[in-house]
């Protein structure tokens, strides 16, 4: 993964069966963020990033996947849960 800004935090957690990762993303800044992360997408249990969806959970914002980089905002002092779901390197 990219490097985070500082106090700029994530979590992932992978649940294989369901073939979805949920993303945390904490932002302890003053600052309103645009974060462009380069992910490690087999790492996460995929293939590559191509096909994969991202659903904001919370705030149903504009997360997305651009050529391979998680691509959000984060409100200052705010947080996101991103659902990453799609094809796995396990299978369909």
């Amino acid at each position: 993964m990219s490097s985070l800004p500082e106090k700029v935090y994530a979590t992932f957690y992978r649940d294989a069966a369901s073939k979805t990762t949920l993303v945390i993303l904490l932002n302890n800044r003053e600052e309103d963020l645009n974060l462009q992360l380069k992910l490690d997408w087999t790492a996460l249990g995929y293939e590559n990033w191509q096909g994969l969806h991202v659903d904001d959970a919370v705030f149903h914002g504009d997360a997305r996947i651009e050529n391979g980089e998680l691509i959000t905002r984060v409100g200052r002092a705010n947080m996101r849960l991103l659902a990453i779901t799609g094809k796995t390197a396990a299978g369909p």
